[in-house]
């Protein structure tokens, strides 16, 4: 990922085994490796499909914890217990199964840290649908939110591997290969993708 802000540029990468990021607001400017507390925040956020889905073969548990109400739709509420301890609870719209909240529990250099995220805006990018609108707070702080408005999304772009290699560091000869983001997994049969919404995903 590498954005803008203030006029300096941030960057953190996750290449499947480790994770390393430049943050000038932080006052460096030279390539820096992650705390693997960091590192596991942002390979979850790596895979395409998510925790939730992602449940399905890492062991994860999920709970499902009934109905909600969110800005006045009963949402689907479901819990995701990661084994390494951390834990995502998801809002699904009742109609299309999108995810319009979530609230992520994790522990960062031994202290507890929850941020609450609502998505909205979905739009389909190469027949999978993506949220355009994305506001973020930390728990207890809701005055101070981070909104980022996704304009145009492209996928699939061809990307070299060194574009993740840590700058300043050579690349292993052997690497591990990074979990696979499509998820090529066959659904069941019977199960259809769902159908385009009549109405935009509460949440907006």
């Amino acid at each position: 990922m590498t954005y803008s802000l203030q006029g300096l540029d941030v960057i953190q990468a996750y290449d499947g085994s480790g994770a390393w990021k430049i943050n000038p607001l932080q006052g460096r400017k030279d390539a820096e490796r992650m705390s693997a507390d960091e590192a596991r925040q942002l390979a979850d956020a790596s895979t395409i499909t998510g925790p939730l889905l992602h449940a399905r073969t890492d062991g994860s548990t999920v709970t499902y914890l009934g109905l909600e109400d969110f800005d006045g739709t009963d949402a689907y509420k479901l819990k995701v217990a990661q084994k390494d301890g951390d834990q995502f609870v998801y809002w699904l719209d009742p109609d299309t199964f999108l995810e319009i909240k979530i609230e992520e529990t994790r522990r960062i250099r031994g202290a507890q840290q929850i941020t609450e995220t609502e998505l909205g805006d979905y739009e389909k990018i190469a027949g999978v649908y993506f949220p355009m609108s994305v506001e973020s707070w930390a728990q207890g702080h809701p005055n101070e939110r981070s909104r980022t408005i996704i304009a145009t999304g492209v996928a699939n772009p061809v990307l070299g591997d060194s574009l993740f290699d840590e700058p300043g560091q050579h690349a292993a000869a052997t690497k591990t290969a990074a979990p696979d983001a499509s998820d090529t997994t066959p659904a069941k049969a019977g199960k259809a993708d769902p159908a385009q919404p009549s109405n935009p995903p509460k949440g907006n």
